[in-house]
Protein backbone atom coordinates (compact mmCIF):
# COMPACT_ATOMS: atom_id res chain seq x y z
CA UNK A 1 0.00 0.00 0.00
CA UNK A 2 1.43 3.35 -1.06
CA UNK A 3 1.93 6.22 1.35
CA UNK A 4 0.12 9.50 0.59
CA UNK A 5 1.84 11.62 -2.12
CA UNK A 6 4.21 8.84 -3.19
CA UNK A 7 4.55 6.67 -6.28
CA UNK A 8 6.16 3.47 -7.56
CA UNK A 9 7.41 2.52 -10.99
CA UNK A 10 6.10 -0.67 -12.63
CA UNK A 11 6.51 -2.36 -15.99
CA UNK A 12 3.39 -3.29 -17.94
CA UNK A 13 3.10 -5.63 -20.91
CA UNK A 14 0.04 -5.70 -23.16
CA UNK A 15 -0.22 -8.90 -25.20
CA UNK A 16 -1.37 -9.30 -28.79
CA UNK A 17 -4.85 -10.09 -27.55
CA UNK A 18 -5.24 -6.32 -27.54
CA UNK A 19 -2.59 -5.17 -30.01
CA UNK A 20 -1.45 -6.65 -33.30
CA UNK A 21 2.00 -8.11 -33.18
CA UNK A 22 3.93 -9.52 -30.27
CA UNK A 23 2.75 -6.99 -27.73
CA UNK A 24 3.93 -3.72 -26.23
CA UNK A 25 5.83 -2.81 -23.11
CA UNK A 26 5.07 0.30 -21.07
CA UNK A 27 6.85 2.21 -18.36
CA UNK A 28 4.15 2.96 -15.77
CA UNK A 29 3.89 4.88 -12.52
CA UNK A 30 1.28 4.39 -9.81
CA UNK A 31 0.58 7.48 -7.65
CA UNK A 32 -1.22 7.82 -4.31
CA UNK A 33 -2.79 11.24 -3.62
CA UNK A 34 -5.97 12.56 -2.00
CA UNK A 35 -7.17 9.05 -1.12
CA UNK A 36 -7.01 7.82 -4.74
CA UNK A 37 -4.56 5.88 -6.90
CA UNK A 38 -3.52 7.16 -10.34
CA UNK A 39 -1.85 5.19 -13.14
CA UNK A 40 0.11 6.81 -15.94
CA UNK A 41 2.13 4.93 -18.52
CA UNK A 42 3.96 5.44 -21.78
CA UNK A 43 5.20 3.06 -24.39
CA UNK A 44 8.79 2.11 -23.60
CA UNK A 45 11.39 3.77 -25.78
CA UNK A 46 15.01 4.65 -25.68
CA UNK A 47 14.60 7.97 -23.85
CA UNK A 48 12.51 8.38 -20.74
CA UNK A 49 12.99 12.14 -20.30
CA UNK A 50 9.61 13.09 -21.74
CA UNK A 51 7.61 10.66 -19.63
CA UNK A 52 9.52 11.68 -16.51
CA UNK A 53 8.74 15.31 -17.26
CA UNK A 54 5.05 14.42 -17.54
CA UNK A 55 5.31 12.48 -14.30
CA UNK A 56 6.83 15.53 -12.61
CA UNK A 57 4.05 17.81 -13.88
CA UNK A 58 1.38 15.34 -12.80
CA UNK A 59 2.97 15.00 -9.38
CA UNK A 60 2.87 18.78 -8.96
CA UNK A 61 -0.77 18.88 -10.05
CA UNK A 62 -1.65 16.13 -7.58
CA UNK A 63 0.23 17.93 -4.81
CA UNK A 64 -1.75 21.10 -5.51
CA UNK A 65 -4.98 19.13 -5.42
CA UNK A 66 -3.97 17.57 -2.11
CA UNK A 67 -3.23 20.99 -0.61
CA UNK A 68 -6.65 22.25 -1.73
CA UNK A 69 -8.35 19.20 -0.23
CA UNK A 70 -6.47 19.72 3.04
CA UNK A 71 -7.57 23.36 3.13
CA UNK A 72 -11.19 22.38 2.49
CA UNK A 73 -11.03 19.76 5.24
CA UNK A 74 -9.71 22.33 7.73
CA UNK A 75 -12.48 24.75 6.76
CA UNK A 76 -15.02 21.97 7.28
CA UNK A 77 -13.54 21.16 10.70
CA UNK A 78 -13.79 24.82 11.73
CA UNK A 79 -17.40 24.97 10.52
CA UNK A 80 -18.26 21.84 12.50
CA UNK A 81 -16.59 23.29 15.60
CA UNK A 82 -18.68 26.47 15.20
CA UNK A 83 -21.87 24.44 14.86
CA UNK A 84 -20.94 22.46 17.99
CA UNK A 85 -20.27 25.69 19.88
CA UNK A 86 -23.60 27.19 18.82
CA UNK A 87 -25.40 24.05 20.01
CA UNK A 88 -24.13 24.77 23.55
CA UNK A 89 -24.82 28.52 23.68
CA UNK A 90 -27.94 30.62 24.23
CA UNK A 91 -27.66 33.05 21.32
CA UNK A 92 -29.43 35.99 22.99
CA UNK A 93 -27.30 36.09 26.17
CA UNK A 94 -24.10 34.37 25.08
CA UNK A 95 -24.38 32.09 28.12
CA UNK A 96 -24.51 28.31 28.17
CA UNK A 97 -27.91 26.83 27.37
CA UNK A 98 -29.72 24.51 29.78
CA UNK A 99 -28.59 21.24 28.16
CA UNK A 100 -24.92 22.21 28.17
CA UNK A 101 -25.21 23.55 31.72
CA UNK A 102 -26.73 20.33 33.08
CA UNK A 103 -24.03 18.22 31.42
CA UNK A 104 -21.35 20.42 32.99
CA UNK A 105 -23.19 20.45 36.33
CA UNK A 106 -23.04 16.65 36.56
CA UNK A 107 -19.36 16.68 35.69
CA UNK A 108 -18.58 19.25 38.40
CA UNK A 109 -20.59 17.31 41.02
CA UNK A 110 -18.47 14.23 40.33
CA UNK A 111 -15.30 16.31 40.55
CA UNK A 112 -16.40 17.98 43.81
CA UNK A 113 -17.11 14.58 45.36
CA UNK A 114 -13.81 13.15 44.18
CA UNK A 115 -11.78 16.01 45.67
CA UNK A 116 -14.10 16.78 48.62
CA UNK A 117 -14.61 20.36 47.41
CA UNK A 118 -17.68 22.49 48.14
CA UNK A 119 -20.06 23.26 45.29
CA UNK A 120 -22.88 25.80 45.24
CA UNK A 121 -25.59 26.76 42.81
CA UNK A 122 -27.35 30.10 42.46
CA UNK A 123 -30.67 30.36 40.61
CA UNK A 124 -31.52 33.89 39.47
CA UNK A 125 -34.97 35.01 38.36
CA UNK A 126 -35.70 38.50 37.01
CA UNK A 127 -38.51 40.12 38.99
CA UNK A 128 -41.78 40.90 37.18
CA UNK A 129 -40.12 40.36 33.82
CA UNK A 130 -43.49 39.90 32.10
CA UNK A 131 -44.30 43.50 32.98
CA UNK A 132 -41.14 44.63 31.18
CA UNK A 133 -42.25 42.85 28.00
CA UNK A 134 -45.84 44.09 28.31
CA UNK A 135 -44.85 47.70 29.03
CA UNK A 136 -41.78 48.25 26.88
CA UNK A 137 -42.04 45.49 24.29
CA UNK A 138 -40.13 42.27 23.65
CA UNK A 139 -37.20 44.15 22.14
CA UNK A 140 -36.64 45.88 25.48
CA UNK A 141 -37.05 42.54 27.25
CA UNK A 142 -34.38 41.01 25.02
CA UNK A 143 -32.09 43.94 25.83
CA UNK A 144 -32.52 43.24 29.55
CA UNK A 145 -31.75 39.54 29.08
CA UNK A 146 -28.69 40.34 26.96
CA UNK A 147 -27.40 42.84 29.55
CA UNK A 148 -27.84 40.30 32.37
CA UNK A 149 -26.00 37.73 30.24
CA UNK A 150 -23.06 40.13 29.79
CA UNK A 151 -23.01 40.81 33.54
CA UNK A 152 -23.00 37.11 34.44
CA UNK A 153 -20.23 36.45 31.92
CA UNK A 154 -18.15 39.10 33.69
CA UNK A 155 -18.88 37.52 37.08
CA UNK A 156 -18.04 33.97 36.00
CA UNK A 157 -14.71 32.71 37.33
CA UNK A 158 -12.46 29.86 36.21
CA UNK A 159 -14.45 26.61 36.29
CA UNK A 160 -17.72 28.39 37.23
CA UNK A 161 -20.49 28.51 34.64
CA UNK A 162 -23.47 30.80 34.07
CA UNK A 163 -26.40 29.71 31.93
CA UNK A 164 -29.82 30.78 30.79
CA UNK A 165 -32.00 27.88 31.87
CA UNK A 166 -35.44 29.39 31.19
CA UNK A 167 -37.14 32.49 29.80
CA UNK A 168 -35.92 34.92 32.47
CA UNK A 169 -34.25 32.33 34.69
CA UNK A 170 -30.50 31.96 35.01
CA UNK A 171 -28.23 29.53 36.85
CA UNK A 172 -24.73 30.14 38.16
CA UNK A 173 -22.61 27.14 39.13
CA UNK A 174 -20.05 28.12 41.77
CA UNK A 175 -17.27 25.56 42.01
CA UNK A 176 -15.15 25.26 45.17
CA UNK A 177 -17.58 27.65 46.83
CA UNK A 178 -19.41 27.18 50.13
CA UNK A 179 -22.66 28.77 51.22
CA UNK A 180 -21.31 32.00 52.73
CA UNK A 181 -19.10 32.82 49.76
CA UNK A 182 -21.93 31.92 47.38
CA UNK A 183 -24.21 34.34 49.27
CA UNK A 184 -21.63 37.15 48.90
CA UNK A 185 -21.27 36.54 45.16
CA UNK A 186 -25.04 36.37 44.64
CA UNK A 187 -25.54 39.60 46.57
CA UNK A 188 -22.93 41.35 44.44
CA UNK A 189 -24.66 40.16 41.28
CA UNK A 190 -28.07 41.20 42.58
CA UNK A 191 -26.80 44.72 43.33
CA UNK A 192 -25.13 45.03 39.94
CA UNK A 193 -28.40 44.13 38.19
CA UNK A 194 -30.18 47.01 39.92
CA UNK A 195 -27.50 49.32 38.50
CA UNK A 196 -27.91 48.29 34.85
CA UNK A 197 -29.67 51.53 33.89
CA UNK A 198 -30.94 50.53 30.44
CA UNK A 199 -32.30 53.35 28.25
CA UNK A 200 -35.08 51.20 26.79
CA UNK A 201 -36.48 50.40 30.26
CA UNK A 202 -37.23 53.37 32.53
CA UNK A 203 -38.10 51.23 35.57
CA UNK A 204 -35.48 49.53 37.75
CA UNK A 205 -34.53 45.97 36.87
CA UNK A 206 -34.17 43.63 39.82
CA UNK A 207 -33.69 39.94 40.47
CA UNK A 208 -34.31 37.34 43.15
CA UNK A 209 -31.60 34.75 43.77
CA UNK A 210 -31.75 31.44 45.60
CA UNK A 211 -28.68 29.51 46.71
CA UNK A 212 -28.11 25.82 47.35
CA UNK A 213 -24.91 24.09 48.47
CA UNK A 214 -24.26 20.43 47.64
CA UNK A 215 -24.46 17.87 50.40
CA UNK A 216 -23.65 14.16 50.27
CA UNK A 217 -25.77 12.23 47.80
CA UNK A 218 -27.18 15.28 45.99
CA UNK A 219 -27.80 15.14 42.25
CA UNK A 220 -28.27 18.16 39.94
CA UNK A 221 -32.08 18.15 40.09
CA UNK A 222 -32.11 17.89 43.89
CA UNK A 223 -29.67 20.81 44.22
CA UNK A 224 -31.74 22.90 41.81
Amino acid sequence: MLEENSYIEVNLQLSDNFFAGSGYFFNCYVFSAGGYYYLIGEKRRSGDGEVLEKIFLLNNALANKTRKLTKKNKELERANEKIEELSRIDVLTGLANRRHFMDYFEKMISQARRHSNPLSLAILDLDKFKEVNDTYGHHAGDEVLSAVGDLLNEETRGEDMAARVGGEEFAILLTRTGGEEAFSQAERIRNRITELGLESVSRDVSASIGISTMTSGDDPEHIM
